[in-house]
């Protein structure tokens, strides 16, 4: 005779299971009574990324895991938000330490022992929006020393190909800035044709080779059909597998310095050719 299984040692059984799964999670979870805020049952996880025990937090209310200046704004949340399935946000909490954590809260309804209650899954993101933070005043930093050379400064996503030119790129070249941040064709299409092929080679050379800076000097086409000498640098940032990045440099016109090295040498050449002797001598 084929025996079945219990209805009620199943239910048991995944009861267990359900709870192991709740115990064991990487991630910090409660669950909270939605009339008193008290906690009534933490995670393994959320013990030991706040720092309170176990007792600690049942004798707790999410209230007391926020900064007292951010409560009312907890309240209000409360109150007013929506009673299902919930992505509140980036909330800050307090550890027993006293440190400030960012957490970004998922909330869900459900009925736990009778009580209407929530259940709380809380990602720690504070490295990441310190990270953001400093990379926003990072390119804050870099826009505003763009904003104040003389030069055109570039940065090249190599990823994505996107390219940002400075405002001095209207302003020595006639260029519009946002017309050209589009990709790299702008900058290939306005290298001189004859040193295109050139310049294509060492920059993707110096990529190749994991090379920390490039430098080149090449003829660049203005806006209005004319020539113009150039002096164009750039530093390289790889990943940690070694690729290529990010590519930020500046470029600078040095046309008149070109004419007047072009002029000196053709000077020097006349002298040479003059049939009459040529001395110079100090004024002294």
């Amino acid at each position: 005779m084929k025996m079945t299984d219990d209805p009620l040692n199943t239910d048991q059984k995944c009861a267990y299971s359900y709870a192991q799964l709740f115990e064991s999670h990487p991630q910090a979870m409660w669950v909270y009574d939605i009339e008193s805020l008290q906690f009534l049952i933490v995670n393994d996880a959320a013990v030991a990324r706040y720092g309170y025990s176990r007792s600690d937090f049942l004798n707790m209310t999410i209230r007391d895991i926020r900064p007292q200046e951010d409560v009312p704004a907890l309240l209000e949340s409360i109150a007013t938000g929506p009673r299902g399935h919930e992505e509140s946000g980036v909330w800050r909490h307090q550890l027993k330490d006293g440190r400030i954590v960012f957490a970004e809260i998922s909330s869900h309804p459900f009925d736990f022992e009778g009580r209407s209650a929530r259940l709380i899954m809380a990602l720690d993101v504070t490295k990441r929006l310190v990270a953001e933070q400093k990379s926003r005043e990072g390119e804050e930093l870099f826009r505003a020393v763009a904003s104040v050379t003389a030069d055109v400064i570039w940065d090249w996503n190599v990823s994505t190909d996107a390219i940002w030119w400075s405002d001095g790129l209207k302003t020595v070249f006639g260029h519009s800035p946002e017309e050209s941040r589009r990709n790299l064709e702008f900058w290939k299409t306005h290298v001189h044709p004859d040193d295109r092929e050139r310049v294509l080679r060492t920059t993707q050379t110096a990529m190749d080779r994991r090379q920390q800076t490039w430098k080149d000097d090449y003829r660049f086409l203005r806006s209005d059909g004319s020539t113009a000498h150039v002096e164009d640098s750039g530093y390289i940032i790889y990943d940690h597998q070694g690729n290529p990045v990010r590519f930020v440099g500046g470029m600078t016109d040095i046309s008149a310095r070109k004419e007047a090295e072009d002029k000196l040498t053709q000077q020097a050449a006349l002298l040479d050719l003059a049939r009459d002797a040529i001395i110079v001598h100090d004024i002294d």
